[in-house]
């Protein structure tokens, strides 16, 4: 992380739910239609939630109690489970699900946890289950009835029996590093190939408002590649730039400037519970996107909420996967809503009186109201005296005497209640 020029990281918090012990792990399934759909997908570190990526797992259609089971390499005390859903196309085929928990190699031998289980919200990703009281080997996730067709991207089984602290993980942060400046030691074991860690930091500058800034932290097998870069462009009288307050009526357009390996692809992983994730792309601006920008049209984000943008460089090799990430993170804020009474004219100012005024005149000029949640608008006033059958006065300087005061002073009211 770069220095950030005299402010300081006050906050720190990497989110952990412990440690996933279905990683990389045997697992068997219902038959598959097509072999690059294996379950071995379903627990391959990578919660990618598009069949594009190669990363879901796919049973054979209208199946009869479809079923995926993932041995652990022991018994494990389960303290959750997390189930990453399809969202590119039948997201709904989910629902009903039954978690089989047990000891058992067959899967329907496991008791069932909690009857059925459903993703409540479809535009949510991934559904977290919490265990309780339950120390097994194998875990399964089976579709109850007939005509069922299995789709998911991830299934990660996470125990407190392991150290989840993130010095296991990253490594311990340095104490006394520069400000601006994050530095973490050599973890007490190896990094995992694949992990993600989701990075909060809060930055606080003098008597300033604290602000909040997000990174992903992505463990790769050689940093070789180089660093895969997000970043938005300011477009001409369109800034929509500040992550902590991006304008829904704006477009707001990131790229990168990295070198790029394989395939890329831009893919929505985070977005509020209102909004209807699964038509996204229909806001993208196909004339001004390509493999390295993405474009999306003013009031496609229409819900309030933080929404996670995810631009990934797509690279397989003979040696593994060597696939970069890169995500942009930026929170939606309400619209301030016009309230107009019936019969007001929708200019956006009114001079008053309307017949016009002298030189030695007051006058006012009455704005439309506006509804903001967060506090005042910012206000811009220009003015511009035109006059109507006379000439304004002109003074020379120097001369015999002062100049001429031709200053106009306007005074500003809010006019609110409070």
């Amino acid at each position: 992380m770069s220095n950030l020029h005299k402010r300081f990281l006050s906050l720190l918090c990497i989110d952990y739910l412990g440690t996933d012990v279905a990683q990389g792990r045997p697992c068997t399934s219902s038959g598959i239609p097509n072999s690059a759909w294996h379950c071995e997908k379903a627990v391959d570190g990578f919660s990618f939630t598009t069949m594009s990526t190669g990363s879901c797992y796919h049973s054979h259609f209208d199946l009869t109690n479809p079923w995926l089971q993932i041995e652990l390499s022991r018994a494990y005390s389960i303290s959750s489970i997390v189930i990453y859903n399809r969202m590119d196309s039948d997201s709904e085929k989910i629902n009903p699900f039954n978690l089989h928990l047990g000891n058992s190699s067959d899967v329907q031998l496991n008791a069932i946890y909690g009857g059925d289980l459903n993703f409540d919200d479809l535009t949510q990703w991934s559904k977290t289950i919490p265990i309780d009281g339950v120390t097994v080997q194998y875990v399964g996730v089976v579709l109850p009835g007939s005509a069922r067709t299995l789709q998911l991207c991830e299934v990660e089984v996470y125990t407190d029996d392991e150290p989840t602290e993130s010095d296991r993980r990253l490594g311990s942060q340095v104490a006394g590093s520069d400000p601006g400046v994050l530095v973490f030691e050599s973890p007490t074991d190896d990094r995992p190939l694949g992990l993600l860690a989701n990075i909060t930091v809060e930055i606080t500058a003098g008597n300033f408002p604290p602000v909040t800034r997000y990174t992903i932290l992505q463990v790769v097998p050689d940093d070789s590649l180089g660093e895969l870069t997000i970043q938005c462009e300011a477009l001409s009288g369109e800034e929509n730039c500040d992550p902590s307050k991006t304008a829904s009526t704006e477009p707001l357009e990131l790229f990168t400037e990295s070198e790029l390996f394989g395939t890329t692809e831009f893919t929505l992983e985070e977005f509020p519970a209102g909004f209807a994730g699964q038509d996204w792309t229909a806001g993208i601006d196909a004339y001004l996107s390509d493999d390295t920008r993405l474009r999306v049209n003013a009031g496609t984000f229409g819900a309030e909420g933080y929404y996670t943008i995810r631009l990934t460089d797509h690279h397989l090799t003979d040696d593994g996967d060597w696939s970069r990430i890169a995500e942009w993170r930026f929170m939606i804020y309400p619209t301030p809503v016009q309230l107009l009474e019936e019969g007001e004219s929708s200019d956006a100012c009114t001079m008053m009186p309307t017949e016009g005024v002298s030189l030695i005149d007051k006058f006012c000029a009455k704005c439309i109201d506006f509804a903001d949640e967060l506090g005042p608008l910012e206000i811009t006033i220009t003015f511009q005296l035109i006059p109507v059958g006379a000439e304004i006065a002109k003074s020379a300087f120097p001369g015999d005497g002062p100049p001429t005061d031709n200053r106009i002073f306007i005074t500003t009211s809010t006019q609110w209640d409070h």
